[in-house]
């Protein structure tokens, strides 16, 4: 297992670089796989998590997510006051939606904590966008490096308490985002949630 958590590790840490870098590669991966793979992940959460609604829910937000962070980095509606209030928007809305299935599964103190989270993260106005000299744009947000700590340990204890046969693999799916904007390269870009 711990090798397997390794190599998602690694991997994790390259497709962060690579959708960083390719508009193409964006786009694949948060727009045509979730919408030709749709039948399978349907099958798959039929078959495994009993259609979950919240998995459901998440799928979508998700996806919601990735289009308003291409939108910010590849059109003119990152430079917008918009574009903030979205990203914080849809923020919130994510870890409402666990939050919910914690309230719903009886874990009170998790679901206080990711009311916690929203409330200290940071406010609309701190999100943008940033032009980079290699020619890359990266989303920005003044997270402080104890607030993505802070929402990491929350995320991981919420797939623990929910999933607690794939939480293993969430410790490299969140390590990754962790160590590349939280403590290798501090203001390094947005923790992109969405490709947890």
């Amino acid at each position: 297992m711990a090798l397997k958590i390794l190599l998602y590790f690694i991997v994790s840490m390259g497709f962060i670089e690579i959708l960083r870098r390719s508009k193409l590669a964006y786009i694949l991966v948060f727009f045509v796989a979730p919408l030709f793979g749709l039948p399978w992940i349907i099958k798959n959460m039929e078959a495994h998590f009993n259609g979950d609604l919240f998995l459901y829910a998440k799928i979508y937000s998700v996806v919601a997510g990735a289009f308003f962070l291409y939108m910010g980095r590849f059109t003119k509606f990152g430079e917008t006051k918009w574009y903030g209030l979205t990203l914080y928007a849809i923020l919130a809305v994510n870890i409402l939606e666990a939050m919910i299935k914690d309230s719903v599964e009886g874990h009170y103190l998790n679901a206080f904590s990711g009311l916690l989270v929203i409330i200290t993260a940071p406010v609309p106005k701190e999100y943008g966008v940033r032009k980079n000299d290699n020619g890359t744009v990266d989303n920005t947000a003044h997270f402080t490096r104890a607030w993505i700590l802070f929402y990491t340990f929350w995320n991981i204890t919420f797939v623990y308490n929910a999933y607690n046969l794939i939480w293993p693999i969430h410790i490299a799916l969140l390590g990754a985002p962790l160590i590349i904007t939280g403590l290798w390269r501090p203001n390094y870009g947005l923790w992109e949630e969405c490709l947890l």
